[in-house]
């Protein structure tokens, strides 16, 4: 059966081929005359009677055999390769369901012998029940002084992996409000899905002292998009202290700083993972995490004026 389901067109070609000959020579038949005597009314009579060759005959029915026999043969295999094809795709999938359910059950099962039920539920809808995963974030952070004023801009960047084995929408909510130490907006955000023209700029409104947008994205499964974010703030103080939280977990994470240098920068985290600093030099810092990023974590920091010493 594996053989005629690999080889089936060549079978029933050759069976056609065949078929059509053995037709073709049937046609090429001999007609002899016999005379036969038989009594009618107490009289003899004769008759003659027409045969074709029994050779033909043969031919043709052995033809047609060989003909029907290569249609019924394509029929029947072609609907069994795409029912074959259309029942893998479905096994499939629902193996891959299963193999999922299963996963997340084991890892359900673990956790709740550990740890209290409050925050397992917490795990399981930030992480567990999760389709699209935030993975290398970079938190850029560019501080400038512009006369009695300092100007910092957040560059964010990270990319959208969908982990899912269904297409998954993820819906992007960019905001930023007026503080009483500061004056900020959203400069823009873009979603990048790998060339120049899939790029999508989301909307900002900048309202009242508020900027915000918001952007539905449909990631396939396995797919990959960037998202880069640029926000401005104004301060009209001599320093900078703020913070940033994610609102999602992060898988990996690098902090640029970029300060004036004679100001001082100083970082402290939240993060579940070590926050380690790899570049410490006058205006120029860089700090890194390896590993995940819960939601709710993040920075606080202060960039101050250097203290003069005596």
């Amino acid at each position: 059966m594996n053989f005629f389901k690999k080889y089936y067109l060549v079978v029933v070609g050759l069976f056609a081929i065949i078929g059509i000959t053995l037709l073709a020579h049937s046609n090429n038949y001999e007609i002899s005359a016999k005379t036969i005597e038989f009594i009618k009314d107490g009289k003899v009579c004769q008759d003659i009677i027409h045969q074709i060759q029994p050779k033909s005959l043969y031919l043709s029915v052995t033809g047609q055999v060989f003909l029907s026999f290569s249609i019924a043969t394509f029929i029947s295999l072609f609907f069994i390769r795409s029912l074959e094809d259309e029942d893998r795709k479905k096994w499939t999938d629902i193996a891959l369901n299963i193999q999922e359910k299963t996963s997340k059950d084991a890892i359900e099962s673990l956790f709740k012998r550990i740890i209290d039920d409050r925050f397992f539920t917490i795990i399981k809808e930030d992480l567990l029940s999760a389709k699209i995963i935030r993975k290398h974030a970079t938190w850029k952070y560019d501080i400038t002084k512009d006369g009695d004023k300092l100007l910092f801009r957040r560059i964010i960047t990270y990319k959208l992996h969908n982990i899912s084995t269904s297409p998954t929408v993820e819906t992007l909510k960019p905001t930023m409000a007026n503080s009483s130490h500061c004056t900020g907006r959203i400069v823009k955000c873009v979603v990048e899905k790998g060339k120049k023209e899939d790029e999508c700029n989301i909307d900002i409104e900048n309202v009242d002292g508020y900027s915000k947008g918001s952007k539905n994205i449909t990631l396939d499964p396995g797919e990959d998009v960037s998202v880069v974010m640029i926000m401005d703030q104004e301060f009209t103080g001599s320093y900078i202290f703020e913070t940033h939280f994610t609102q999602h977990p992060i898988i990996n994470l690098d902090i640029i700083v970029n300060h004036p240098s004679d100001y001082d920068f100083v970082l402290q985290s939240s993060f579940s993972s070590k926050c380690r600093l790899k570049i410490n030099e006058d205006g120029v810092k860089k700090y890194n995490v390896i590993g995940g990023i819960f939601k709710g974590q993040g920075v606080e920091f202060l960039c101050e004026p250097k203290k003069i010493t005596v």
